[in-house]
């Protein structure tokens, strides 16, 4: 599944120029998007992009980390001005503003190597495989489609969410649920 991914912006941001203070951005850590490197330093592909945009337009930046869906919550609220990677969602679009998208997103069904139980190309085929444990991470989206699907999956198949992603690879690993749904690049 491909879908755009952009910036969102606080609605409050457009209501005065946003260069007159530093621009409160939230993030979590999502390499290879925004992390910070072995020098503490913002790196990543959506870092270099807004970091481009607010030299351009004179803006300075204040990155403020905190988990994602306080990022979104404190996005809303209009107390950080800026958020990477957000997924745009209609729930989303009536609280945030979204720029263009600047890249597209492949979201994936990710198992154990070697798990070829796992091997389906549509949710349908994926209804067929009997019981599955799927993990996912609180507060992301992964599209309409599959957003609406993860609202009532079919009878066989069960939800884990974790609060990370890092908690699913590591379920995963051991076992504890058998695929886990993300990006294809951050995960």
């Amino acid at each position: 599944m491909l879908c755009g991914l952009a910036l969102g912006f606080a609605t409050q941001l457009f209501a005065a120029s946003p260069c007159q203070r530093p621009l409160m951005v939230g993030w979590d850590t999502w390499p290879p998007y925004h992390f910070k490197n072995e020098k503490g330093q913002m790196q990543g592909l959506a870092v270099e992009v807004l970091v481009e945009l607010a030299r351009r337009a004179d803006c300075p930046l204040q990155f403020v980390q905190m988990p994602w869906k306080r990022t979104l919550s404190e996005l809303s609220a209009g107390k950080v001005d800026l958020a990477m990677e957000v997924l745009k969602t209609p729930e989303r679009e009536r609280l945030i503003r979204f720029s263009w998208a600047y890249r597209p997103s492949s979201v994936h069904f990710f198992a154990r190597k070697n798990e070829g139980r796992w091997s389906f190309n549509t949710l349908a085929d994926l209804s067929k495989l009997g019981r599955v444990a799927l993990g996912v991470s609180r507060g992301d989206s992964f599209g309409a489609v599959l957003d609406q699907w993860l609202i009532a999956p079919p009878p066989n198949v069960s939800l884990d969410i974790a609060p990370t992603m890092e908690i699913n690879l590591r379920k995963l690993q051991h076992g504890r649920v058998d695929l886990v749904l993300g990006d294809l690049f951050a995960t």
